[in-house]
């Protein structure tokens, strides 16, 4: 469990106050990962990246309506909800930033991990917009594993 900490940590903005057990302790092959960027190579990027990590339940979207839509869908079809969010914050339609307060308010959105995914946004604002984590682009391997261990 992390403490409500705010600032930079070695390039990675924290606040979290959410139980890192199922990121920790649940197979990586089980953890429910939703990638949503505007840009499809991103997308692939990060798909590629967390496959390559062990993780393979992962779903793509590329605008925050579209996340807020998958968030609130797997809720109500399964009562399930997805364990990780990576969110670019820059997207058409609804950015991460919007998106991830309006997660925030679903059922269940206090249960997920949302990972702020940019080359240029303000990390504290990604911070109080809900996001628990910043990741400066590009991301590695390296960058990823340590963002979840932050969590876990």
């Amino acid at each position: 469990i992390m403490n409500h900490q705010r600032g930079e940590t070695g390039g990675l903005a924290v606040t979290s106050t959410r139980n890192g057990d199922r990121l920790r302790k649940c197979p990586k092959n089980l953890i429910r990962v939703l990638i949503v960027d505007d840009n499809m190579i991103n997308r692939l990027v990060l798909s590629k990246l967390l496959s390559r990590m062990g993780f393979h339940d992962l779903k793509e979207v590329h605008d925050g309506q579209q996340a807020v839509d998958a968030v609130e869908g797997l809720w109500e079809d399964s009562g399930e909800a997805f364990d990780l969010i990576f969110m670019d914050v820059n997207m058409p339609v609804l950015d991460g930033l919007e998106a991830t307060r309006k997660i925030r308010e679903l059922p269940s959105g206090d249960q997920v991990y949302i990972f702020g995914v940019s080359a240029d946004a303000d990390a504290s604002k990604c911070v109080e917009s809900g996001m628990d984590l910043f990741i400066p682009k590009p991301v590695s391997i390296d960058i990823i594993r340590d963002a979840i261990n932050r969590c876990a």
